[in-house]
């Protein structure tokens, strides 16, 4: 039914999609392994930080 209702949107221009690389999505890295530079980068938009980390 959902899936309808979005088709729809997207077909009538009120929705669109962008593509969004997987370095990009602050929701990966909780299931996925980054490079440190990029995991701090993630963890940054999240609003996290290591207090441990020396800046």
């Amino acid at each position: 039914m959902n899936h309808h209702f979005i088709k729809e949107k997207i077909a009538n221009g009120i929705l669109t999609i962008q593509y969004i690389r997987s370095e990009e999505q602050c929701t990966n890295i909780f299931t996925k392994r980054f490079y440190e530079h990029i995991m701090r980068r993630l963890l940054g938009k999240l609003g996290m930080e290591d207090i441990h980390f020396p800046t």
